[in-house]
């Protein structure tokens, strides 16, 4: 895949890049823990990175809902 992470958590289940640029970050503070977010599309998870192509973004989500890791909706969204 393409798509580089652009800037903060990810959308789906609030991790952090794993080398944090920021002194505050990387000194040691943690981020909230997840919460239940509203359901996100395919389009708008792709809109958190740079260059994604939107097939390779459904299939990174379809894995992750086959892992357990996020929830697959009726309309197509995911949610953690």
């Amino acid at each position: 895949m393409a798509a580089a992470f652009v800037d903060g958590p990810c959308v789906l289940c609030n991790a952090l890049p794993l080398c944090p640029s920021t002194p505050s970050l990387s000194a040691g503070s943690s981020p909230a823990p997840p919460s239940r977010a509203t359901p996100l599309t395919v389009e708008q998870v792709a809109q958190h990175f740079y260059n994604a192509r939107r097939d390779d973004v459904r299939e990174l989500l379809e894995t992750l809902a086959a892992l357990g890791h996020v929830e697959a909706t009726d309309d197509g969204a995911y949610a953690t």
